[in-house]
C-alpha cells in the first residue's frame, strides 16, 4: 500500500511496509515481554514467513487527516503491567514513526490478543492513545 501526504514542502510518499519496519524495530526493543501477533493470537514470525510480507498483516496503518492511525496485534508476557508496558508502546511508536517519516501520528492503538507464559491465555483488551 502506498501513502501519499501532501504538505507544505511537498508530496511525501511511503509505503505501508516501510512505516511497519519502523514499528517492528521498536517491538523487538521490548526483548521477549511483548511479541507481535494477529488478531488470533498467532506470533509474528511465523505470519510473516507464510504471507511472505513485512508485517503479516499483524499492523494497521490508516492515513486519516492529519497523519497515520496505527493498530498493532500484541501478545505480552504473564506478569508484565499492561499498563506501563502498553503506555511505552504506543509513546515509543508515535515517537520513532514521527522521526522516521515526518508524518505526524494522530493515534496508536495496542491490542492485547492474549498473555503468554508456557501457554497462550487469549484475552482481547484495546488501549488507545490520540494525540
Amino acid at each position: 500500500m502506498l501513502y501519499k501526504i501532501q504538505t507544505e514542502n511537498g508530496t511525501i510518499t511511503l509505503f505501508k511496509e516501510a512505516v511497519a519496519a519502523i514499528i517492528i524495530r521498536v517491538m523487538e526493543t521490548f526483548a521477549g515481554k511483548v511479541l507481535i501477533a494477529n488478531q488470533k493470537g498467532k506470533i509474528y514470525h511465523f505470519i510473516a514467513r507464510v504471507s511472505g510480507k513485512e508485517d503479516g498483516g499483524t499492523i494497521e496503518i490508516v492515513n486519516g487527516k492529519k497523519g497515520f492511525d496505527i493498530r498493532i496485534y500484541v501478545l505480552i508476557r504473564f506478569g508484565s503491567s499492561i499498563n506501563k508496558t502498553t503506555e511505552l508502546i504506543i509513546e515509543q511508536i508515535k515517537n520513532e514513526v514521527e522521526k522516521g517519516t515526518g508524518v505526524p501520528v494522530n493515534s496508536v492503538s495496542v491490542v492485547i490478543t492474549g498473555v503468554f507464559s508456557k501457554q497462550i491465555a487469549r484475552r482481547n483488551i484495546e488501549i488507545k492513545k490520540e494525540t
